[in-house]
């Protein structure tokens, strides 16, 4: 800290980066999750198309 005059700039930048990666990680997981539902839909979808035919 210097002064206490709130953070010096490693504190900020190793606080920027924390929540870059944070972001950056849920980001990942939502289009992980997003990427599931698309292929089960899809799966699901097929699979009626068989059962109709």
């Amino acid at each position: 800290m210097n002064n206490g005059q709130g953070l010096d700039e490693n504190e900020e930048r190793a606080c920027w980066l924390f929540k870059n990666n944070f972001n950056s990680l849920a980001a990942a997981r939502l289009g992980l999750t997003l990427r599931t539902l698309v292929q089960r839909a899809s799966t699901a979808i097929l699979w009626g198309e068989a059962a109709i035919h």
